[in-house]
């Protein structure tokens, strides 16, 4: 497949109404072919609206959460505060697929990956990155036009799959209403 403008153009409006979603609840799995012992999973939930957010790791209990005045919590798997801290700087890459701008994507200064286009697959958008300093990496974070949400991420070098980030079993949306997002161009609606 190629990337074309429409495609590209329609996956950045459907990136960009996140904030509509609202509440999203699902497992997340983090998991690298190159170490395939290592693997991640995580219960979270978000608000998409009000920019909350908390995440539970399977593995040993411990849990970070997001308060909407920006105070940010972890606890250990007995609930007790380890660290409390205004507006941390980044959060877990699960939380980032439900808050698609703040992921490094989008070439800013301090983004890591540059946004090259978007492909239309059978369920969503593929979004082509490709990464500043390393050229041998490239990124393909995946929208799933029925939820709305970039589901997965994977990051390749060269041609073998690095590692792969994804929101699984999804409980909460199930599915959006459609949207129509054309955007007006000369010689028509695309």
């Amino acid at each position: 497949m190629s990337v074309n403008l429409e495609d590209t153009v329609s996956a950045i409006a459907r990136v960009l109404d996140y904030r509509t979603i609202g509440v999203v609840e699902a497992l997340y799995r983090n998991v690298s072919p190159l170490e395939p012992t290592v693997l991640t999973e995580c219960l979270f939930n978000t608000h998409t609206r009000d920019r909350t957010w908390s995440i539970t790791n399977l593995r040993d209990g411990s849990s970070t959460s997001m308060t909407q005045d920006g105070v940010s919590e972890i606890r250990d798997s007995e609930g007790a505060a380890l660290q409390s801290t205004v507006r941390p700087s980044i959060a877990p890459t699960a939380v980032r697929l439900c808050f698609p701008l703040d992921l490094p994507v989008w070439g800013r200064r301090r983004d890591d990956w540059t946004f090259d286009g978007a492909q239309s697959t059978d369920h969503g958008y593929d979004l082509l990155l490709s990464h500043r300093t390393d050229p041998e990496l490239t990124g393909s974070p995946t929208l799933d036009r029925t939820i709305g949400l970039l589901v997965n991420w994977r990051t390749w070098r060269k041609e073998e799959l690095i590692n792969e980030s994804s929101i699984v079993e999804i409980v909460r949306p199930r599915k959006r209403r459609e949207h129509n997002f054309g955007v007006p161009m000369m010689g028509g609606e695309c």
